[in-house]
């Protein structure tokens, strides 16, 4: 009893050392839960929150570009237009393009103060058939003079859109690239009331120069930068954007941690894709939700600890404290194997129940223990008793083999002589009778020998008697007894049989009478079928301290093709293996259940059929064990059984030297010296 006691305190320590406390796991649990309530309510506000800074960075960078474009090309082309205006419905330029007022030039055209004062770069009139009049270009960083840029020429010839006025208030103004951008502003020479005809087109132009993009930006207060479109050296992110930009009219992306970039598409006067306008925006909305995203979080992260370690302790002196004292009054009973003490009960909830239904449980166990020990000991002497009586009823079949097989051998014997005599003498009217008495005995015969088997299994005087025999000598001997059994059904025998190895060393007799009952079975209940025998060898996995199941036996050894038939290692062994098929009956997944049972057959109509004690599989299935070896059955209903008999090639069993196999193609013997491990025993035991 001490012994008992201090086992289960070792056992209750080791366990208390490698558990987690009920505590911890549900600190852990609290740890968890709040962490994920902390991400599921941060996660949606982080993205609400910053996609409205993204929004409102958006408007933000488009407002900056439509400010931008209200000054560029706007706000210039609206100052150059009135400026052309002006110039082109003037009377002087009207009779200067007719060659009526030679000192126009001179007084207009020839200083360069009328270039700066009306922030031109270049004045072109043209007469009524397109032809330049006068001509005169200032270059835009030095406003020394220049000559008209070859690029522009491509756009003023005869017929341009530059110079097609189809009325007096016609204009054409945008931006043009030669191949630097400019602005452009084409209007038809009229009178000062704007009457015609028109005598020709005056054109002003303006360089969108790097000052004048400067003028621009210090205009808007904002980085501005001005790019060709088809230029293949602008930056990556103008690459990006400018595709979009022919079906988008403006695109705001961030360009970094600290700015946002707002792009516009800049058309010529054809509507052409010219320029990629790029206005870059300080983040500074972006950056300081960002920051108070932050502060939310970390405020939350403050929030979720407090209440985390509230929770906690209130849990811990409501529930958890009172749980732990429970669970120590508990185990000290089980350790003590005091039943008649009682636990403690504190409180009017759950765990206050719990601890009264323990006190319940324990004097039930108290007051059962007490009923169990008077029990035992009337069980203990009935199950003496019938271990008693079983032992003798064993003992006397085991010792009755030879006094109910002697007078049956004498009545078959005498029965064989009888019939000589009688054909001899030719009383042939008799010899059925004698035939029916021999075949009654030999009956009775295999009977009793199975019924005597069986007996000596549950006794555990079943002993193996090992020798090294021919395996051919075998099949033959078993074929030629079960000869008249296949004729009588008028079955057909099929023998397939590797002659790898050609002897076997196990016990002769266990192995027979294995495979006849099987191929006896498979004659009786196949009809004008084929029963096939099939022998051969593969190097199997012997499991360990294996149980077998009362029902089912032994698991199959794991079978691994051994090539070459190379000398197995240690732990794996040469079994032989026997399939028995029919093409009989077969049976159903229940039958199956019950097929290794003693005294029991597939069904009772079975029985009434082809009769038999139902002990021949059951039997079979022992002799196996015994020789470390194992049945299998494969069936079904209608389509015919095929029973698998595993073997050692070498049956294991503590003698002086282990007995040599003989196998072809590898020398003339093998030592067969594995350590097989299943214990005899035990698989006796599991029967008794």
């Amino acid at each position: 009893m001490h012994n008992n006691r201090l086992a289960k305190r070792i056992t209750l320590r080791n366990r208390r050392a490698k558990r987690v406390t009920l505590k911890t796991k549900t600190s852990l649990i609290m740890i968890a839960t709040t962490l994920t309530l902390l991400i599921v309510m941060y996660i949606p506000v982080r993205i609400y929150f910053l996609q409205i800074f993204i929004d409102t960075e958006v408007q933000r960078g488009q407002t900056n570009i439509q400010r931008t474009l209200n000054v560029m090309p706007s706000d210039l082309l609206d100052r150059l237009n009135r400026s052309t205006t002006d110039w082109a419905a003037w009377d002087d330029s009207y009779t200067f393009i007719q060659g009526l007022n030679p000192g126009f030039v001179e007084s207009n055209l020839v200083s360069d103060r009328t270039f700066v004062n009306l922030g031109l770069n270049f004045i072109l009139f043209f007469d009524a058939a397109g032809k330049i009049v006068f001509e005169r270009a200032l270059d835009p960083i030095t406003n020394e003079k220049m000559p008209i840029p070859d690029g522009f020429r491509d756009h003023i010839r005869p017929g341009s859109l530059l110079l097609y006025h189809p009325t007096t208030q016609s204009s054409q103004r945008g931006i043009i690239l030669i191949p630097d951008p400019v602005l452009i502003v084409s209007r038809p020479i009229v009178t000062n009331e704007e009457e015609g005809p028109i005598r020709g087109t005056l054109i002003f132009g303006r360089f969108l120069s790097p000052t004048v993009v400067q003028q621009i930006a210090e205009k808007v207060s904002l980085p501005v930068d001005i790019y060709a479109f088809d230029d293949p050296a602008v930056p990556l992110d103008i690459q990006q954007v400018r595709s979009s930009l022919t079906t988008t009219t403006t695109i705001v992306q961030p360009l970094g941690d600290e700015t946002t970039a707002g792009y516009t598409l800049l058309r010529d006067v054809y509507d052409h894709p010219a320029l990629v306008m790029r206005i870059t925006t300080p983040r500074d909305i972006y950056l300081q939700g960002s920051k108070i995203i932050l502060y939310i979080g970390i405020a939350l992260v403050i929030v979720g600890v407090i209440f985390s370690r509230v929770t906690m302790i209130l849990l811990d002196r409501i529930v958890l404290m009172r749980i732990t004292h429970l669970g120590r009054d508990i185990i000290y009973v089980y350790e003590n194997e005091n039943f008649s003490s009682r636990v403690s009960v504190r409180g009017n909830d759950e765990v206050s129940d719990l601890a009264a239904i323990t006190n319940t449980m324990l004097e039930m166990i108290e007051h059962r223990n007490i009923e169990l020990a008077k029990a035992m000991a009337v069980a203990q002497d009935a199950r003496l008793a019938a271990e008693e009586a079983n032992r003798t009823k064993s003992q006397f079949l085991a010792n009755m083999s030879h006094e109910l097989r002697t007078p049956l051998n004498a009545i078959i014997g005498y029965s064989e002589m009888l019939q000589e005599e009688v054909e001899d003498l030719g009383y042939e009217d008799i010899a059925p009778d004698l035939n029916k008495i021999r075949i009654a005995s030999q009956h009775l015969l295999s009977l009793i020998n199975d019924i005597l088997d069986i007996s000596k299994i549950e006794a555990g005087r079943m002993e193996l008697y090992l020798e090294t025999f021919e395996l051919s000598n075998l099949i033959d001997s078993v074929v030629t007894t079960i000869q008249p059994l296949i004729d009588k059904n008028n079955n057909k025998l099929t023998v397939h049989c590797d002659q790898t190895v050609t002897t076997l060393y196990s016990d002769q007799t266990k192995v027979r009478q294995i495979l006849f009952n099987l191929l006896s079975n498979a004659c009786k209940f196949t009809q004008k079928g084929t029963v096939t025998l099939a022998v051969q060898y593969e190097t199997a996995q012997i499991e360990q301290q294996r149980t077998p199941d009362p029902e089912i036996g032994l698991p199959p050894p794991t079978i691994a093709h051994n090539d070459g038939m190379s000398i197995p290692t240690s732990n794996r062994l040469l079994f032989v293996i026997f399939r028995v098929s029919d093409t009989g009956i077969g049976m159903s997944s229940e039958q199956l259940k019950r097929l290794f049972k003693a005294f029991s057959q597939a069904d009772a109509s079975t029985t009434r059929k082809y009769g038999g004690t139902g002990l021949g599989l059951v039997i079979s299935q022992c002799f196996c064990h015994m020789m470390g070896g194992n049945i299998q059955v494969e069936s079904a209903s209608g389509q015919g059984t095929t029973f698998t008999v595993y073997l050692p090639v070498a049956v294991q069993k503590d003698i002086p030297e282990p007995e040599r196999v003989r196998i072809k193609g590898q020398g003339n013997t093998l030592l067969s010296t594995q350590d097989h491990r299943l214990a005899i025993p035990v698989l006796l035991d599991s029967y008794s």
